[in-house]
């Protein structure tokens, strides 16, 4: 009965350990996009370099996009674009360099 008790203590322990650890990456993952998010501002869609606007209509006619973002370096300068846009009704996150060329 004693082997019995030790064992689901050592799983009690084990478990708790590895659920204060998830939540420890959850949380930094958390911070990291929220510290991302501040470098994104929104911007209309007119506001999009025509490089960016003219790849992003080359690529699918039937494209629209939902969201545009200016990316901003620690500077304020642009880094880059970010433009949310549907193609056939399935939502996708388009990333360009502050040059415009399309990046992964």
């Amino acid at each position: 009965m004693k082997k019995l008790f030790l064992v689901l203590g050592l799983v009690t322990a084990v478990l708790a350990v590895s659920v204060q650890s998830m939540t420890y990456a959850s949380t930094a993952s958390s911070e990291k996009m929220l510290l991302d998010d501040k470098k994104k501002v929104e911007i209309p869609a007119s506001a999009l370099p025509e490089k960016v606007s003219k790849s992003i209509t080359e690529e699918n006619k039937d494209c629209k996009i939902l969201k545009a973002y200016k990316v901003q370096d620690d500077k304020g300068a642009v880094a880059g674009y970010e433009v949310v846009v549907t193609v056939n009704s399935k939502e996708e996150t388009l990333r360009f360099d502050k040059d415009g060329n399309r990046s992964m």
